[in-house]
């Protein structure tokens, strides 16, 4: 916008500055959506180490399924990201989660399939519990899309709790 005055014409430049502020919510949901692809990533490398190991015939199917699953949900983060934020990201496997990846490739037969189990249920239940903490402060848009990721999280974390051997002695 510009102004006639007597000192000569002005240039309102704070709509630039709208432009240029930081967003906290954006800031935080690039962030959350950043972890979140991130954590799909581990999922998606403990999911690879299932099928390349034929001998893991217990884990195999959820390892298909959750690799399939992951690669569309990282595919839809990834897209919110870019498309919404104008954000690219490429995800990877955190170093903190690489001693996990170890243990678990480093499991026997039997071993494997417990572990497998076991990490992917906790990991589930840890992601419901990040995007609970994070709906309250992300846009209605981008609430939908993680309500319906927390459910997905939820019910499979709860899924393979039941495969479980302590649960299924029940």
């Amino acid at each position: 916008m510009t102004a006639e005055s007597a000192a000569g014409t002005a240039v309102d430049s704070s709509a630039d500055a709208d432009e240029n502020r930081p967003d906290p919510e954006a800031d935080a949901a690039q962030s959350l959506l950043k972890q979140l692809a991130d954590r799909d990533e581990m999922m998606l490398e403990m999911a690879r180490l299932a099928i390349m190991r034929h001998e893991q015939l217990k884990v195999s199917a959820d390892a298909r399924r959750i690799l399939s699953e992951r690669r569309k949900e990282s595919n839809t983060l990834l897209g919110t990201l870019k498309g919404e934020y104008h954000v690219t990201h490429k995800s990877e496997i955190q170093r903190a989660d690489e001693p996990v990846l170890d243990s678990l490739n480093g499991g026997g037969v039997g071993e494997f399939d417990r572990l497998f189990i076991a990490i992917a249920a906790k990991r589930n239940e840890e992601d419901a519990q990040i995007i609970d903490q994070a709906l309250p402060h992300v846009s209605p848009k981008l609430r939908e899309m993680l309500t319906a990721m927390r459910e997905a999280r939820s019910n499979e974390a709860k899924m393979l709790r039941e495969k479980t051997p302590k649960n299924s002695a029940r």
